[in-house]
């Protein structure tokens, strides 16, 4: 006895050879060859009459009926880098095998492009079904955007405008400001990032962009700068921020001061500098010149 195999809802074509008269089939029509759409394992007959009336022996053969896999991929389309887990129905006591070597009825794929995957379903006496495809498809990630500040440094206060190239969607800032250009008022070296958005929906890896903030240069009160030799002087500085402080050096660069006001005696003539150091950095240095009058 032949075996055949359908998938259900579709259509087996029985053809019986080798009779030179009628053939009758078990369902009642007679044709060499007929089609039947059996909604479950069926066994079908048929037999051969002849022109003088002779009935020959019955054959038979079974059409196994396989309920369609239906693969499905959830998301459809996803952003490189992202994943898609793929599921299938249909495959009752069977064992089912994806081309990519995975086994069982959900998966997960993480495909950089768009990629078209295959499963079967092998079932006892039915055998293995003909692959089903699924496609997922893949956007790719925008490039990382260039970010710029201009200028890249200012003074407290003021304004600087930070700028991102490279992208073709939307660019969004960190801190929740959206566009290719905006403007930023700063009070302190700031760090801002940003990523770039396709049009797919896609986010590409985050650029950032450092904005500086220069510290005021100091204000020095020095007055006389020129003395007699063993004079003492009291300088005074100002301009720095409200929790900055100062640093006072020599020449020789040594620290000689960590105060708004400094008070020295004059041995000779002195260069001395001064900086301001806050939350910004350090500004550059005020020199003050003290001369020995003659």
């Amino acid at each position: 006895m032949n075996t055949d195999s359908i998938y259900l809802g579709q259509k087996a074509t029985l053809t019986a050879s080798g009779c030179a008269g009628t053939v009758t089939w078990s369902t009642g029509q007679t044709a060499a060859s007929i089609q039947v759409s059996p909604t479950t394992q069926t066994f079908y007959s048929a037999f051969c009459t002849s022109a003088f009336g002779c009935v020959g022996v019955k054959d038979s053969l079974k059409v196994l009926v396989r309920k369609a896999i239906v693969p499905k991929a959830s998301p459809t389309t996803i952003c490189a880098g992202d994943s898609s887990v793929l599921t299938v129905a249909g495959c009752t006591g069977g064992t089912l095998t994806w081309n990519n070597g995975g086994v069982g009825t959900r998966i997960v794929v993480k495909p950089n492009v768009t990629t078209q995957y295959s499963v079967t379903c092998t079932q006892g006496t039915l055998g293995t079904s003909q692959p089903v495809l699924v496609t997922v498809n893949v956007n790719a990630t925008p490039t990382v955007p260039v970010l710029t500040a201009n200028p890249q440094n200012v003074k407290t206060g003021e304004s600087v405008t930070l700028a991102a190239t490279g992208c073709s969607g939307t660019i969004t800032w960190a801190h929740g400001k959206t566009g290719a250009s905006i403007t930023e008022t700063l009070t302190k070296t700031t760090v801002f990032a940003a990523f770039c958005t396709s049009t797919q929906g896609c986010k590409s890896p985050t650029a950032s962009v450092t904005a500086g903030v220069d510290s005021p240069i100091p204000i020095v009160n020095a007055t006389p700068n020129e003395l007699c030799e063993g004079q003492s002087l009291t300088l005074k500085v100002s301009g720095c921020s409200a929790t900055g402080t100062y640093e006072w050096r020599n020449a020789s660069d040594q620290l000689v001061n960590s105060t708004s006001t400094y008070t020295l005696t004059v041995t000779g003539n002195q260069t001395l500098k001064v900086v301001c150091k806050d939350s910004a950095g350090t500004s550059q240095p005020r020199i003050v010149s003290l001369k020995v009058a003659n």
